[in-house]
């Protein structure tokens, strides 16, 4: 059982208001692409000091640290998932030249807890007996080699000494079963932010278990975070239009909470003899929250839902 809890707290720190201390929301960026972190000079660039142009500091390095020996692997597994070439995020962190401009920039915004994005929190309260799987958080030796790093000028170091780098976490779901998408297009402008709900058809006739479930944005520039709900009754077709869409809030809609993600989320997978009970006839409800650009208008016409299902009853199921 205990094992089961812990896959299922993996749904919460995914922007979660249910989450011990969490606000349910990421950090969002500034208007100007940063993340809104104090570290800009005049002239709106990221200072990390005085440098010798080299992308090294005028002064000798004094902890040691540097980016092919330390914070290559200490930055990507945690940050590439949306800090890379393509990503959500608006700079990639896949080079040294990329990173070491936006140094101080990358500390404060770690020591402030708004990244790696994370919503859920300890407290004397409420502190999880296994911890949070997926847990994307530094600790406090990272950070500090961080701040290190940093002061002495991010120099880049040598790379022929540079440490094997770990895998960026796999954020899609490999050999789905079924891949459900919504049915129409939705154009997103302005600057107000949206909620819209799709309502999709699993076509179960008998029960069935997920195993694995992973959302798919449609358009990384505008899709904020994804909730997913079951609808054992399958109303919310009757509340759908002819695309399955309807708009609604960002709360919950009454049924059981079956995934969640917000970018750089990796798949939600049940630990061996576990599932998550859907019954037959249910339909599945993607609740999107689309952020615009503000700048003109988005349109997404492919999110959805990829799942890994099993017919047979695990040993333990959420149901």
């Amino acid at each position: 059982m205990a094992s089961f809890l812990h896959a299922r707290a993996a749904l919460l720190p995914i922007c979660l208001s249910l989450a011990c201390g969490s606000d349910g929301e990421t950090a969002d960026l500034a208007d100007d692409g940063t993340d809104g972190t104090d570290g800009a000079d005049d002239d709106g660039s990221v200072g990390t000091g005085d440098t010798t142009g080299d992308g090294s500091s005028g002064a000798a390095p004094t902890s040691g640290i540097t980016w092919h020996e330390h914070i290559a692997p200490l930055i990507l597994p945690s940050c590439a998932g949306c800090h890379r070439d393509g990503g959500i995020a608006p700079f990639s962190f896949e080079s040294y030249e990329g990173t070491q401009p936006l140094a101080e920039a990358i500390v404060a915004a770690v020591e402030s807890g708004a990244m790696p994005p994370f919503a859920a929190s300890e407290t004397a309260d409420c502190e999880p007996k296994h911890g949070w799987k997926d847990d994307l958080r530094l600790s406090e030796d990272d950070k500090q080699m961080l701040r290190d790093w940093a002061n002495d000028g991010a120099p880049e170091g040598d790379p022929s000494l540079a440490a094997e780098v770990p895998a960026v976490p796999q954020t899609t779901l490999q050999d789905p079963d079924q891949s459900l998408r919504m049915a129409g297009s939705t154009t997103i402008e302005g600057t107000t932010d949206r909620f819209v709900c799709y309502s999709l058809d699993p076509g179960l006739t008998e029960d069935a278990f997920i195993e694995a479930i992973q959302v798919v944005p449609g358009n990384d520039k505008i899709v904020h975070h994804v909730l997913i709900y079951v609808d054992e009754s399958g109303d919310t077709a009757e509340l759908a239009d002819e695309d399955g869409a309807f708009d609604c809030s960002g709360g919950a809609l009454g049924g059981a909470l079956v995934g969640a993600w917000a970018p750089g989320a990796v798949p939600n997978r049940m630990p061996a003899d576990a599932g998550m009970q859907i019954p037959a006839g249910a339909r599945l409800v993607m609740n999107v929250h689309y952020h615009p650009t503000g700048v003109g208008p988005e349109v997404d016409e492919a999110t959805g839902i990829d799942i890994v299902w099993t017919e047979e009853r695990p040993f333990l199921r959420h149901g």
